[in-house]
């Protein structure tokens, strides 16, 4: 006998991959979308620099996407295997038949694997911002003397930032 009663909401919870599967594919699929629209995160930056928006050349709009392949790769690595391993460990903490705890366990997976991201993605970022710039990816030797925290640029803004994206996946 069938019945028609509405399933129960944690019968459509969508299975995660194990961590290091999801960890590639994320990878994977963030360096494809970023390489193809590479050229307008460099006149992003150019913009944002003040610097005048001529193409020089298509070289010119693609200077440093290696490093930036690289940086989209590792990102998309962290976040989505930390994201997949804390959504597991969230999921076996709480009662999996519950949907209570739902939402909160999708906002502190995402929040933490963010944070996992930044922190171990950020010098690429700033190799990356700094390309896209015109300057040599890493600073002068005399400047990363004076200022030897400089890999840690932009961490604070960028762990305020996570908010963001915590906040559209519970939503989601």
């Amino acid at each position: 006998e069938t019945s028609c009663a509405p399933r129960p909401l944690h019968a459509t919870r969508p299975h995660t991959a194990p961590p290091a599967i999801a960890g590639v594919l994320g990878a994977i699929s963030m360096t494809g979308g970023f390489v193809a629209t590479y050229p307008l995160s460099t006149l992003q930056t150019r913009a944002m620099l003040g610097e005048p928006l001529v193409v020089e050349s298509c070289a010119w709009l693609y200077r440093g996407v290696g490093v930036a392949a690289v940086a989209v790769y590792s990102s998309g690595a962290v976040f989505w295997t930390m994201h997949a391993f804390f959504s597991a460990r969230m999921a076996e903490s709480f009662d999996s038949d519950s949907d209570y705890w739902h939402g909160a366990e999708t906002f502190v997976a995402t929040a933490a694997a963010g944070v996992a991201n930044v922190l171990v993605t950020n010098p690429l970022w700033i190799a990356v911002t700094r390309l896209q710039g015109g300057l040599s990816a890493l600073p002068a030797v005399a400047d990363r003397r004076s200022r030897p925290c400089w890999p840690c640029a932009g961490v604070i803004p960028n762990l305020i930032l996570i908010l963001f994206p915590a906040l559209r996946q519970t939503i989601y």
